[in-house]
């Protein structure tokens, strides 16, 4: 069992590195996956904040012969100009939920043209984008299914849609496994095209904020099988980079 001095000082490591390793922009990215750069930045940004970082704090950044400084305020100008002109943002609808998210619950009206933000994923969800999607083989669709439903949810319950909502997560919940898992698409052989811990996981953290928290047998179905998938050295498998994200990020969407 690790220590609350263990998980602080990983916490601490982990902020450094993010720290350490922003652009002059004030972006992060992946040189494998382009496209992730906006949301791992919001992913950061969010991260930071969570830390009680100021927005105009500012850190110095040692890169080869650069350095220059830094601040959460960079970072959300960077965002905001990835922000596409429909108001989507990102590679895909998850990420524009989960930024939606992020300018709620911490307060960042002032940085985004947040109804814009807003109107593109009510749109979204009005015309049957989530079900589109989830019978979707392209690549570009590769995450959708229980996990991006349930960023839906979580974000219009943050911005008080709760109607909507409960109808989006009604649908969602009717997609739960007979082992208590959410599983999303499937490639034409059969095999899972995203490990279902990361729609799981997501589907179970929103659940436990919606009304449904009360259905204990659904609740600890879920929780048997995520402590099921486990591997004996605490990992989620998966392949690749995928192996940590899906691992790192599991206990994040769940509290």
């Amino acid at each position: 069992m690790a220590t609350y001095q263990t998980v602080y000082n990983t916490v601490v490591e982990i902020t450094e590195y993010i720290l350490d390793s922003v652009s002059i922009e004030g972006s992060w990215g992946t040189i494998d996956y382009t496209d992730w750069g906006p949301i791992i930045t919001a992913l950061n940004v969010e991260h930071l904040l969570l830390c009680g970082i100021a927005i105009d704090d500012e850190w110095i950044v040692i890169n080869g012969a650069n350095t220059f400084h830094c601040s959460i305020n960079t970072c959300l100008k960077y965002l905001s100009s990835k922000i596409h002109d429909n108001g989507s943002f990102g590679a895909d609808f998850w990420d524009t939920c989960k930024l939606a998210t992020i300018i709620i619950e911490h307060n960042l009206y002032d940085y985004f043209d947040y109804d814009k933000i807003h109107s593109y994923i009510i749109q979204f969800v009005n015309n049957g984008g989530l079900q589109v999607q989830a019978n979707d083989y392209s690549q570009s669709a590769e995450w959708s299914g229980p996990g991006t439903y349930a960023a839906c949810v979580y974000y219009l319950l943050c911005a008080g849609q709760r109607t909507l909502a409960n109808s989006i997560l009604s649908e969602a919940i009717a997609m739960q496994q007979g082992d208590g898992s959410f599983v999303g698409k499937k490639t034409r052989t059969g095999d899972n095209v995203i490990h279902p811990i990361w729609h799981t996981s997501q589907m179970l953290k929103v659940i436990l904020k919606s009304s449904y928290h009360n259905n204990a047998e659904m609740v600890q179905k879920i929780y048997h099988w995520i402590e099921s998938v486990q591997g004996s050295d605490g990992e989620y498998d998966d392949f690749g980079q995928f192996v940590t994200y899906i691992t790192l990020h599991m206990p994040l969407w769940l509290f």
